[in-house]
């Protein structure tokens, strides 16, 4: 995976599956609208090397007025140019889905982590079986308390329940997975 292609799919990501998003879009009822945004960016991914050398061409057509002032001067706004261009060669064809294909990682990890962590809290009990008559266990019942299989299992699922629709929005695909 390409430097450029883990920053997108890392701030798409940590953006995008923040809970308090989530609970702005829910309390605001903007999910179409982040949907739309989000098959938005999937639009702009895929035209990225188009919106590249048309920014070349824009920033090539600077150099001639940067002549007016020094021809260094033109020269150094055409080298930038050149590097726009080069970079519009060289961004993947499928970077939309490649980003997307990353999305999905993130999802499946989350449902990895989802299962150990219910398994893990489901545990629970067992321990404070252990743990009852031990110095302290008032203080240890207490931290176990905090722990919540239901709780636990809720944030994960909303977390994957509001990615899983923007890697389609962002690949194009209307399909949820």
């Amino acid at each position: 995976m390409s430097r450029f292609t883990a920053a997108v799919v890392v701030l798409l990501v940590a953006a995008l599956a923040s809970p308090s998003l989530q609970r702005r879009m829910v309390n605001s009822g903007t999910t179409d609208q982040i949907t739309e945004h989000t098959q938005t960016i999937g639009n702009l991914l895929r035209n990225l090397p188009s919106i590249f050398s048309k920014t070349a061409s824009w920033i090539r057509g600077l150099g001639d007025i940067g002549d007016e002032i020094h021809p260094e001067v033109g020269n150094a706004i055409r080298q930038g140019a050149d590097a726009v261009e080069e970079a519009s060669q060289h961004v993947p064809e499928n970077l939309h889905t490649q980003v997307d294909e990353h999305v999905n990682k993130v999802v499946n990890v989350t449902k990895i982590l989802q299962s150990h962590v219910n398994q893990t809290l489901q545990k629970l009990p067992e321990v404070r079986e252990k743990v009852a008559g031990l110095p302290g266990d008032d203080i240890i019942m207490d931290v176990l308390d905090t722990f919540s299989t239901s709780d636990a299992d809720l944030l994960m699922q909303e977390a994957i329940d509001h990615i899983e629709p923007v890697a389609d929005a962002i690949s194009g695909s209307q399909n949820s997975g």
